[in-house]
């Protein structure tokens, strides 16, 4: 339970932080009805705040000083037991189940977790908390852990040198205002990770709590009155509706809202304190419990999470949230029963050194285990494909009579949507005795960097000779903060969505496909599927259609510049479809939570589709072509808006998957 600092039990603060956590974890199990459960998170900022500055303010008043080293050796026996425990569980969860990209990271992540600066590392990489297409970090919830260790760390310190309340005060004030004015300079809303995981930025709650203890003395902590129950009574309601209603990636949150957040739990802390249809709310049996494991529940629940995910089970709705939910209630109380609560009351001063040696001992091994684990990333990123049937146009390239080699050398250029599945189609490729090459990157575009794929598509045609090339540059631009760099021709910055920067997009995309040709390579031209986003990425819903409509505009102007239609992982009226069916009628979830990309299945349909498209097309030209430019056909490079739209022949059903025969 939570220790009151005046001494006894504050069973409300112990269910306001079982709220907190069962927020959070009802956020991670991704319900529509929740989007704001992570601030949860900010809850318990403001909580610690509250509850670390009463202990150190009460051990002043006694003593008139703090015994910083003793401090934090409590901390660390609370804390460090359940974080080395779920280090441990994310190195099994990689070394089993977990995708490439968290087992790739998983040495920098966990070397992060355990100096305490994982939100640091989250900041230097630019993760998005709420809508990465990539599966996570299995250790990203140790950001907020980092970013209370490093107060715990300093705070102390701070108590120690003002050594009274009222000074404190002043440099808590001093430091909220410093945290919101950060976040306000700092924001980007393009790329909000400096804010949401910076401690700078996020300092401010926890202060929040800090304030609130300096303010309220012990002797009027239990002391109620109308208006404290009023104001946690509203506190409670603004804090329910920003529940069902916040975003991480809002601006207004980066920009003070997590402070005014903070003031709403401040409000709920004072109220709980004291008796009074918040403290009475809750005191309830269950957030009780859920508060006194909540460490436990917060710190196992995210590797959890992610092994028992639908990709991994097959299991959806409330099926997948009981079988997370339950192994981590268990593992939460077996945690609290048999190893934290033994170390926390027992584990000092007797047996204080053997614990620091083991905990050592077991930080080493986790980050030795890690290095180990990482190299199975390159095997986890070939996904094999499930059979899923798709119905694919029938070509109406004739196909020469003669066999034809396949391409000896394939160079693909594109987005993060050709490059999440680059693992698996280089496998798919290689099966066929192909060898590739890749430029572009996830966040570019065929504006980034001033048009640099031109020169850069040139440049390997030159080094590398590829007989094949695939293009593809899905929404008509990266992030608007680099495409707003690109220069008009008329000397004006481009603007996204507006003619101007498409007809510079169809300008580029003509550019590349003549640097893609001129040296007698086939060419390709990807058509990007359709998306259902949350708007993180902008109108791409939009974009999508208008990009496809001048792929197919530049491919009537080039006769030998074929098309691959990355649509036909939809509906079969062409809409978005995040699962398809396999050929037992079973859906299988292809695309990402972001509406955007794809799972592990998905990119394994998309390499088939495109490995399969580029060879039909290969034989269809009959390889190499002329090293001539074939713009003149619609009057040089500048490709204007669509005139003429492709209509597909009839499509004929055809499985992608393990009884795929590969096109003859």
């Amino acid at each position: 339970m939570a220790e009151s600092p005046w001494g006894g039990r504050a069973v409300a603060l112990d269910g306001l932080r079982g709220l907190a956590v069962a927020a959070v974890l009802v956020y991670h199990l991704d319900v529509a009805w929740l989007p704001g459960g992570f601030l949860g998170v900010s809850l318990f900022f403001t909580l610690s705040g509250y509850l670390i500055t009463t202990l150190l303010l009460a051990e002043i008043e006694r003593t008139g000083t703090v015994r910083v080293g003793a401090f934090w050796a409590r901390r660390a026996r609370r804390l460090l037991p359940a974080s080395l425990g779920a280090l441990v569980l994310a190195v099994v969860v990689a070394a089993t189940v977990a995708d490439a990209g968290p087992v790739r990271s998983l040495p920098g992540d966990v070397a992060a977790s355990l100096a305490e600066v994982a939100n640091w590392r989250f900041v230097a990489t630019h993760t998005a908390y709420g809508a990465g297409y990539e599966a996570p970090s299995l250790v990203q919830h140790f950001w907020s852990l980092a970013i209370e260790e490093q107060f715990y760390l300093l705070f102390p310190l701070l108590a120690l040198r003002l050594g009274a309340r009222s000074p404190l005060r002043i440099a808590v004030g001093i430091g909220i205002a410093a945290s919101v004015a950060a976040s306000v300079v700092l924001h980007d809303p393009i790329d909000p990770a400096r804010t949401y995981f910076g401690t700078d930025t996020r300092a401010a709650e926890i202060l929040v709590g800090a304030l609130l203890a300096t303010v309220l003395r012990p002797d009027a902590a239990r002391r109620t009155s109308a208006a404290v129950a009023a104001g946690g009574v509203a506190a409670a309601a603004g804090f329910a509706v920003l529940l069902a209603t916040a975003q991480p990636d809002d601006s207004w949150l980066h920009l003070g809202g997590f402070t005014g957040v903070a003031l709403l739990s401040g409000a709920l802390v004072r109220a709980a304190l004291a008796p009074g249809p918040i403290a009475t709310a809750l005191a309830v049996r269950p957030l009780v419990v859920a508060g006194t494991i909540s460490y436990g529940l917060y710190v196992y629940h995210w590797p959890i999470f992610q092994a028992i995910s639908e990709e991994h089970t097959g299991l959806r709705g409330v099926s997948l949230a009981l079988a997370r939910l339950a192994p981590t209630i268990a593992l939460a109380l077996a945690s609290h029963r048999w190893l934290e609560a033994p170390i926390r009351h027992h584990g000092a001063p007797a047996g204080a050194r053997r614990i620091a040696i083991a905990g050592v001992g077991v930080a080493m091994l986790v980050l030795g285990s890690s290095l180990v684990v990482a190299p199975l990333a390159d095997d986890r990123a070939v996904a094999a494909t499930p059979a899923v049937t798709l119905a694919v146009p029938t070509t109406t390239t004739q196909v020469l009579a003669a066999p034809l080699p396949p391409p000896r050398r394939v160079l693909v250029v594109g987005d993060s949507l050709l490059h999440q599945g680059l693992p698996t189609l280089r496998d798919r490729f290689s099966t066929a005795g192909v060898e590739l090459e890749a430029l572009g990157g996830p966040g570019q575009s065929l504006l980034f960097d001033q048009g640099a794929w031109r020169d850069d598509v040139a440049g390997a045609v030159a080094s590398f000779d590829p007989d094949l090339v695939v293009l593809e540059s899905c929404c008509g631009f990266g992030s608007a903060r680099l495409d707003e760099s690109y220069v008009l021709p008329d000397g004006t910055q481009a603007v996204p969505d507006v003619e101007p920067t498409w007809l510079a997009w169809s300008q580029q995309a003509a550019a590349v496909a003549s640097a893609a040709r001129s040296g007698g390579a086939a060419t390709l031209w990807v058509l990007a599927p359709p998306a259902q986003t949350n708007g993180y990425y902008g109108p791409v819903e939009d974009r999508i259609d208008l990009a496809n409509d001048r792929a197919r505009e530049l491919a009537r102007c080039r006769g030998d510049l074929g098309l691959v239609d990355w649509g036909l992982l939809a509906a079969p009226d062409g809409s978005f479809a995040s699962h398809l069916p396999d050929d037992r009628g079973e859906l299988v979830k292809v695309r990402a939570d972001d509406g955007l990309h794809f799972t592990l299945a998905g990119q394994a349909l998309l390499a088939d589709l495109t490995v399969q498209g580029a060879l039909a097309h290969w034989r269809g030209v009959g390889g190499r072509v002329a090293p001539t430019d074939a713009a003149e056909r619609c009057g040089g490079s500048s490709i204007g808006p669509p005139t003429t739209t492709v209509v597909p022949s009839p499509p004929t059903p055809m499985t992608v998957g393990s009884s795929t025969t590969s096109p003859q």
